[in-house]
């Protein structure tokens, strides 16, 4: 299933800071007008996130499935497991919000948690 397809709602949605990040679902297919990083409590996130996510929130071109960009489905941190999709959560004006590059498995990073705005 493809990231875009997890996330209900029309939207809007805003990140912890109170401003409007992504105003309908065919915005959250494209890129942020804001920066979606930022920790519960509004402090700025390390920019680097778990996505498994190519540009338009689907699974990349490359992969035939998102556990080969997902590592395994994000059931495995082991070495030797392939690579994942990253985003780079301080970019509000492309793709790269999603897609920014891979990172290993064993690495931690954090995850974007979008709800929608009252």
């Amino acid at each position: 299933m493809d990231a875009v397809d997890r996330i209900t709602g029309a939207g809007p949605w805003r990140n912890t800071k109170g401003e409007m990040v992504f105003a309908n679902r065919a915005q959250l297919q494209t890129h942020p007008m804001q920066i979606v990083g930022y920790a519960e409590n509004g402090s700025g996130l390390y920019p680097v996130v778990w996505t498994g996510t190519d540009v338009g929130r689907v699974a990349p071109p490359e992969f035939t499935s998102d556990t080969t960009s997902t590592c395994a489905d994000w059931t495995t941190n082991s070495a030797a497991t392939a690579r994942a999709l990253t985003g780079d959560s301080g970019q509000a004006s492309n793709e790269a919000w999603t897609n920014n590059g891979y990172g290993a498995c064993f690495v931690t990073h954090a995850l974007y948690c979008l709800s929608i705005a009252p």
